[in-house]
Parts: structure tokens; C-alpha cells; sequence
């Protein structure tokens, strides 16, 4: 995984999407498990944090899982996932704005446009723009454990 490595030694912020992040609510899920032994640091738009609370209801109960769980599981995760505020990347913003082929997807293809990394995402129509890449979870495991 050299490759992501910055010259200091530092790991690449890999961006997370939501649809990514859902899966996390399962327990024993396989993404949950990646995402808690990932290689690489971890990070989504703030914005991210209320989308999971908006389909709260819909992920407890696809995971099989009560508020307190949910709750518990939000506080893990955001252990392991850096939320970043909108003023970090906003210069970002407009120039992904134009390219961005689902506008609700716009704050995670700029965080990774700023970040210099790639977007993990389950959503395929984001890999039809350029100035990004995007990997789905298959790939990312592809990339990092085979």
C-alpha cells in the first residue's frame, strides 16, 4: 500500500460515501469489518452524518437493530471516519459542481478532488465523470487485500 503514502509518511485520506457507510449498521457485515480494518484513514463530508440520521429508521431495519444500537454504532464509527466540515473543501466545490453526475453526490467528489484520493462508493453512476476515481467495495478489496 506504499502507494498511498504521502512523502512524510502519512497515510491518503480515502473518501467514504454514505451508501458505503449504511452497511457499517450490520453486524458481522463484511463492509463493517473493512471498514474497522482498513489500511488507509478514513473520511466523508460532515453532510454524511445527517444523511445516515435521515434513513436512520430504513438502516435499523435492514441491520436488525434498535435506536440505542444505532446510536452506539454512529459513536463507533465516527471513530473510525473523520467527518470534515464544508469550509475544508469548499474551493472544490464549484469546479466538481460542473462534472458531478448526481448533484447529492457533489460534497464527496470535491472532499476527494481536495484530498488527492479516490471516492469509495457503491454508486456506479459516479464513475462516469473524470476527475475523480471511484472504486466500488469489490474494488477496493481488490486494491488493498488480494
Amino acid at each position: 500500500m506504499g502507494g498511498w503514502c504521502c512523502e512524510r509518511g502519512a497515510t491518503v485520506k480515502v473518501v467514504v460515501d454514505t451508501n458505503v457507510m449504511f452497511s457499517f449498521f450490520k453486524r458481522g457485515s463484511f463492509t463493517r469489518d473493512l471498514i474497522l480494518n482498513c489500511p488507509f484513514g478514513l473520511v466523508s463530508p460532515k453532510f454524511a452524518l445527517v444523511e445516515l440520521r435521515k434513513y436512520s429508521g430504513l438502516i435499523m431495519k435492514k441491520a436488525g437493530i434498535g435506536e440505542d444500537e444505532f446510536g452506539l454504532t454512529l459513536k463507533e464509527l465516527k471513530r473510525v471516519v473523520e467527518f470534515v466540515n464544508l469550509p475544508v473543501y469548499f474551493d472544490c466545490v464549484a469546479e466538481v459542481e460542473r462534472i458531478c453526475p448526481d448533484k447529492k453526490d457533489v460534497d464527496f467528489l470535491a472532499l476527494a478532488f481536495f484530498e488527492g484520493s479516490f471516492l469509495w462508493s457503491n454508486d456506479s453512476v459516479l464513475k462516469s465523470q473524470d476527475r475523480v476515481k471511484v472504486y466500488l467495495t469489490r474494488e477496493v478489496v481488490g486494491m488493498f487485500f488480494d
